[in-house]
């Protein structure tokens, strides 16, 4: 049962373990846990302090890519629900557009340019930027990945760009989804994504 001094607990928890790794901080990433950002910010002593990372992704190739890896579950999503997932995800996290505690980042940029999009995330966080990042990225995934994962296998390898024609969906499943996907929530969030210019020239 969840209570404040439970959460506190736990955040005590981890501090606790990062600071004996000699870390300065520490990062988890559930997706599920955009559900429940109030009670993860109540369990913190200090909510600015505490940083809230959205990655944001072009919801066509977010159903297609939950549909394809739920196929792997006790309980797989149909479309129905994978669409339903990603309008009310987004819909989280414009809730918290303009909170400072709060970063945006867009899945494509990251996937296509990371360091465009890393520089700017990490002096947000108060983090340095450091060249080998994306490479030690990869090789810690398969640390932090446990055998009951079996979806994120692969995540030691670069992120992959998005398949521009939702891989794995029959054209017309992409029209029902397409029809009923929130656009207007991507495009507000693109608004807000942290990513550094490409240089032109």
């Amino acid at each position: 049962l969840y209570t404040r001094a439970v959460g506190q607990r736990l955040v005590a928890v981890l501090d606790e373990l990062t600071l004996t790794r000699g870390a300065p901080v520490w990062g988890e990433k559930t997706p599920r846990h955009l559900q429940y950002l109030r009670r993860i910010e109540q369990s913190c002593e200090d909510g600015v302090r505490t940083r809230f990372v959205h990655i944001v992704r072009d919801g066509l190739q977010t159903v297609a890519s939950l549909h394809k890896a739920s196929r792997g579950w006790e309980k797989p999503y149909d479309l129905k629900t994978c669409v339903r997932r990603w309008n009310q995800d987004m819909a989280r996290t414009v809730s918290r557009i303009g909170s400072p505690n709060h970063l945006l980042v867009r899945y494509e940029a990251l996937a296509s340019n990371p360091e465009s999009v890393l520089r700017p995330l990490l002096a947000a966080l108060g983090l340095d930027w450091q060249s080998d990042l994306p490479e030690r990225a990869q090789t810690m995934a398969p640390v932090l990945i446990t055998g009951e994962e079996s979806w994120k296998h692969g995540n030691d390898q670069p992120i992959p760009p998005s398949a521009g024609n939702a891989a794995g969906l029959s054209a017309a499943d992409r029209t029902r989804v397409m029809s009923a996907l929130r656009h207007h929530y991507y495009e507000l969030t693109m608004q807000y994504a942290l990513e550094e210019p490409t240089p032109h020239g």
